[in-house]
């Protein structure tokens, strides 16, 4: 569909390295909407109490840009190599349901 939003990340995957236990790591996930519609942004979703995300703008033009910030807290998690997804809906109808991971190492 040409005639619609279409919403492009610079990368789906954050790196955070490794997160001592008690700190919190924050990544910024950056997209641009590169459809000829307005993209809007819907629920962001997490399977865990530990990543949560925010954006500021939930309504973006053609050509506009935007940013998703995920944070990271280890409290109550393992030590050892994680994968976090985070879930992010829109109305880009090729892509309806973008998945962001944050990957790391928690360390004690």
């Amino acid at each position: 569909n040409l005639t619609a939003a279409r919403i492009i990340f610079e990368a789906q995957e954050g790196h955070l390295g490794k997160v001592p236990l008690g700190q919190t790591r924050q990544h910024t996930f950056r997209f641009v909407n590169r459809g000829t519609e307005v993209l809007r942004l819907g629920n962001i979703l997490s399977g865990c109490h530990c990543s949560v995300a925010y954006t500021q703008a939930r309504r973006l033009e053609p050509g506009q840009g935007g940013e998703l910030v995920a944070t990271y807290d280890p409290t109550g998690q393992p030590t050892g190599p994680f994968r976090r997804t985070l879930v992010l809906e829109t109305n880009d109808s090729s892509q309806p349901i973008t998945r962001l991971e944050l990957i790391g190492e928690v360390v004690p």
